[in-house]
């Protein structure tokens, strides 16, 4: 009840003030209201508060028709009417329009400026018109520009003060808090108006009629659309609009010169909804470069996240082939390179001496008698003979520098860059005697167990010549010193026989 009884007198208070306004400030003229702003109230009042805004709207219209017209049947009649054309506008252009922000992009402000305040204005014109012919005995064929004067007037007084009454939970954000903004605005509108009253008072514009300075009011229009906030602007349309009716009023509008003061409130019901129009618009413009321009961060941070998980990609599978790669280059069992990878190392070495001018020794070794240690012992325990061996020869060279190949079964390679023949002998012959004196292990499941495992290997030396395709004549002729070696009774070093060719 209280709500009802607060909301109520409100709207019937805002009401009645704004109609009793349309007779205080000059908006007569030959007993035409030229101007009804209590259309934007009540139009303002059904849709924000629904049945409390009619029953105020339809009371303060009542009340004012008893207190101050004396008409009869019309203290209900019309204003009841008025409410009930503003209500079904309303419901229509929530159905077209169910956001309900007439500002969310030229859409809502047309379906506002036709179907909201238009379809009420109309139908009010229409329905009020008509009762008013029927009760004053007014000819019908007056009942044509009838509707139209009472739709100008309702329609001028709608979109002049309705956009203001919607924006006000706004208000104090866009107007109270940027009051230097607010102000400046104002100030240009009240310059521009003064503007236009000193051509009018001037006489500059005599010739193209009485009401010609108005026609100005596009350019203010069009620069207030395009500013800031929307209640600054609907403050500065308000303004800009009753002082330049009142303004043409006064100082241009006499009694006889009705038609003239239609033309120029026409013009400027126009201006008005050029200026919403294209103020909704630029707001439209505005939240959808927002929207792309967040899209846009949107898409930069998937790129972003995108080229991250693809960079993480390529360097898993980066790192997939290098390890791909080194197994290919690894010999399982000893974690020696393997035969594949011999042949590069073999040219990468004989490049960098053949570039240097340094030598290059090859070394080919194999364990003797390998075959009878896995017949004997066991495959396990071969296969421990050659990791122990393999730690031996990588114990002895120099691993910046030397390359240890394991090229198959029990045979071995060694490179050497600068390394002439006389050093790689000496560092062969201490790797034999290492291998000689070692005593390797035997698998567990070995059927026999010695108490020492002695293996020896056999060594066969080249320095390789320092030129172009000389790899598989070097490596030709390591194998044969190593078959020598084999043939001299194993466990041995023999150096072979090619000449280093400079």
């Amino acid at each position: 009840m209280r709500d009802f009884l607060w909301h109520t007198g409100l709207i019937f208070a805002i009401t009645l003030i704004s109609i009793l306004s349309a007779y205080e400030v000059g908006y007569i003229v030959n007993n035409v209201v030229t101007i009804w702003p209590a259309t934007a109230v009540i139009y303002w009042g059904i849709r924000n508060y629904g049945l409390y805004g009619f029953i105020g709207t339809a009371l303060a219209g009542c009340i004012h028709s008893y207190a101050w017209l004396g008409f009869p049947l019309f203290n209900l009649l019309v204003p009841l009417s008025s409410s009930l054309c503003a209500w079904g506008a309303v419901i229509l252009e929530r159905h077209f329009n169910p956001d309900g922000d007439i500002f969310d992009g030229s859409h809502n402000m047309l379906v506002f400026l036709t179907v909201g305040i238009g379809g009420f204005s109309l139908s009010s014109a229409i329905v009020g018109n008509m009762l008013v012919t029927i009760e004053f005995g007014i000819p019908w064929s007056d009942y044509g520009s009838g509707v139209w004067n009472w739709f100008l007037a309702d329609y001028t007084g709608g979109i002049m003060l309705a956009p203001l009454l919607l924006i006000l939970p706004l208000f104090h954000k866009q107007v109270i808090t940027e009051w230097r903004i607010s102000l400046i605005e104002v100030t240009l509108s009240l310059l521009l108006l003064a503007l236009i009253a000193l051509v009018f008072l001037s006489g500059i514009m005599r010739n193209y009629g009485t009401f010609s300075p108005m026609f100005l009011a596009l350019p203010a229009a069009i620069f207030m659309s395009i500013r800031g906030a929307s209640a600054r602007v609907c403050l500065c349309f308000f303004l800009f609009t009753v002082a330049a009716l009142m303004m043409t009023v006064t100082l241009g509008g006499n009694n006889e010169d009705n038609v003239g003061l239609r033309t120029v409130q026409l013009y400027m019901t126009i201006v008005l909804v050029c200026g919403l129009i294209l103020h909704s618009v630029r707001i439209e413009r505005g939240k959808l470069i927002s929207k792309l321009a967040d899209e846009r961060r949107q898409l930069e941070i998937r790129v972003k996240e995108r080229t991250a998980e693809l960079s993480r990609e390529v360097s898993e599978k980066k790192e997939i082939a290098q390890k791909m790669e080194a197994l290919a280059r690894i010999d399982p069992l000893t974690k020696l390179y393997n035969r594949r990878y011999f042949a590069e190392l073999a040219a990468r070495d004989l490049i960098r001496g053949q570039r240097n001018n340094e030598p290059v020794s090859l070394c080919m070794l194999d364990i003797d008698y390998f075959k009878t240690i896995n017949d004997t012992y066991g495959h396990p325990t071969g296969d421990s003979v050659l990791v122990e061996l393999a730690s031996i020869l990588l114990a002895e060279i120099r691993h910046e520098i030397d390359s240890v190949v394991r090229l198959g079964g029990e045979e071995f390679a060694i490179l050497m860059p600068q390394t002439p023949l006389k050093l790689a002998k000496e560092v062969c012959e201490r790797i034999r005697q290492r291998v000689a004196s070692h005593n390797f292990k035997v698998d567990e499941g070995a059927k026999i167990k010695p108490k020492q495992l002695l293996v020896t290997i056999s060594i066969g030396i080249i320095e390789c010549p320092l030129i172009e395709d000389t790899i598989d004549s070097s490596i030709s002729a390591a194998d044969k010193a190593l078959y020598k070696a084999k043939h001299e009774g194993r466990n041995c070093v023999i150096c072979g026989e090619l000449p280093r060719v400079i």
